[in-house]
């Protein structure tokens, strides 16, 4: 037996139960550890960003949304990174970033007649529902990557989400609070598999 099954045997016994949730159908059966960063000193960045290990042959993917059934706390996967020993794979190991929000995501669609104020009004399709997301604010992002000494400052707030999604500029994103907001800016590039998004208050 390989070193990656042995760690995959460990994983099923000591880790928590797994969800992938996915469109297409959701994959269970799957184990992880997860445990804080070892470098972080921030409560926040402690409360939000995880190191996790994950089996050598995990279905997860970057972007995937996890859940760990016992919190019942939804993930996002932002990096995934092959563990190697004597030439083989025995771990995945990732980072995960909570999901604080939920809600649906919503595309223009057109405009309609309102009945009881004689205006048009924009119409919206739903493109995704239940999309969990980390929404973040300048002082989050800012205390984040002043965590990682990057030289960085944001004066906007970001959503965080698979990019499996298909989020599109004008878009909105429903929270399950009851706040609307505008896709202003779709960055795809900072995170595989993961689409990282300005937002502002949508007042369609």
């Amino acid at each position: 037996m390989s070193i990656g099954s042995d760690i995959e045997d460990v994983l099923e016994e000591l880790g928590s139960s797994i969800v992938i949730l996915r469109d297409s159908g959701n994959i269970e059966g799957e184990f992880a550890t997860i445990e804080t960063m070892s470098q972080a000193t921030k409560p926040l960045v402690i409360s939000f960003f995880k190191n996790c290990t994950l089996s050598y042959a995990t279905s997860v993917v970057q972007g995937d949304i996890i859940n760990f059934e016992t919190t019942d706390d939804k993930y996002l996967v932002t990096t995934l990174n092959a563990e190697e020993f004597e030439n083989s794979i025995i771990t995945k190991e990732g980072i995960l970033y909570l999901c604080n929000v939920s809600g649906e995501l919503l595309r223009p669609s057109g405009e309609i007649w309102n009945t009881h104020t004689y205006h048009k009004e924009q119409a919206f399709e739903v493109i995704k529902s239940n999309c969990y997301a980390l929404l973040v604010n300048p002082e989050f992002r800012n205390k984040l990557v002043e965590e990682e000494s990057v030289m960085v400052s944001m004066e906007e707030d970001e959503i965080y989400l698979p990019s499996s999604v298909g989020i599109s500029i004008n878009d909105r994103y429903e929270a399950t609070s009851g706040e609307y907001y505008k896709i202003m800016v779709v960055n795809s590039y900072r995170y595989m598999g993961v689409d990282v998004c300005s937002i502002g208050k949508d007042t369609r």
